[in-house]
């Protein structure tokens, strides 16, 4: 049976998503307390193929579209800036992923386009979101109309 691919949010601090776009990765710190049990949820649900936007940390603004293709775990590796001063890694739920659509950096504030999703859908101490199928379908619409 096909399956529609599901859109995902992946929040972030600009100098990350920076590096993620450039490297094709993104990654999410180890869930503790209330929040592990929807990050685990939504981690077994993405898959190969599946979309993500990615936006800026607090702003629910989309700055680029993904596609994701390959989900691992790495605690040895560092990438992201924080990572680097700590030492560690920390960020260790990792996806790569091909760009789809994107911004130039100089575009984030003036081009970005909201990618709101309701709280129930989003654990916000992490940066990760599911958007319904019609909030996917219409910021398709709106990347369509404002980037190309």
């Amino acid at each position: 049976m096909l399956s529609m691919p599901k859109c995902w949010v992946f929040a972030g601090r600009d100098e990350n998503l920076e590096i993620g776009l450039r490297l094709g990765i993104w990654g999410f710190e180890k869930p503790s307390g209330d929040v592990q049990e929807q990050f685990i949820k939504y981690w077994e649900e993405m898959n190969s193929g599946d979309f993500a936007v990615l936006q800026r940390f607090r702003q629910e603004k989309a700055i680029a579209l993904v596609k994701l293709k390959d989900f691992f775990y790495d605690s040895k590796t560092l990438i992201w800036p924080k990572e680097h001063e700590e030492g560690r890694a920390i960020y260790v739920w990792r996806v790569k992923f091909d760009v789809f659509r994107m911004l130039s950096k100089d575009l984030w504030d003036k081009k970005a386009i909201t990618s709101r999703v309701p709280g129930s859908r989003y654990i916000r101490r992490i940066g990760l979101g599911l958007m319904s199928f019609e909030e996917f379908s219409r910021l398709l619409e709106d990347i369509e109309r404002e980037w190309l």
